[in-house]
């Protein structure tokens, strides 16, 4: 396995766990409506960091 192969590895689990970070917040967002502003700038915060993380592993697949 290459170097290039442990990086796209560790970034697509650095992107699972976003995903389930963000599946967490909009449970806290349902059962806390007073929460719902700090919770979407949270899931919009998530959803970009797993957004770049997306681009970087579509750059580092389509490098070959």
């Amino acid at each position: 396995m290459s170097i290039r192969d442990d990086v796209i590895e560790f970034l697509q689990s650095k992107q699972v766990q976003l995903m389930e970070r963000y599946a967490l917040l909009e449970e806290i967002q349902g059962e806390y409506p007073g929460l719902y502003s700090l919770c979407q700038r949270e899931m919009d915060r998530v959803d970009w960091n797993a957004e770049r993380i997306r681009r970087k592993i579509f750059e580092l697949e389509e490098s070959d």
